[in-house]
């Protein structure tokens, strides 16, 4: 397989998997944040942040097992 092959496949799976990269993107800016901020935080604030990193790891999940299924947060 060739550069421009592989490129063409990478940017392909981009776009299919839009919604998994989203998650992914959101679950490290969460962790940068703890990183940065976490003595900043309030006990609250350190519970939310929580919360939402186990749903983005849970959906995260259910993308790559079966990409159809990706759940709205709302629901």
């Amino acid at each position: 397989m060739g550069d421009g092959e592989r490129s063409e496949q990478a940017h392909r799976e981009e776009r299919s998997n839009l919604e998994l990269r989203e998650r992914l993107e959101e679950l490290l800016a969460l962790a940068r944040l703890l990183n940065r901020k976490r003595s900043l935080l309030t006990r609250e604030q350190l519970e939310e942040v929580a919360v939402r990193m186990a749903w983005l790891s849970e959906e995260i999940y259910r993308a790559a097992v079966d990409p159809i299924r990706l759940v709205s947060r709302d629901e």
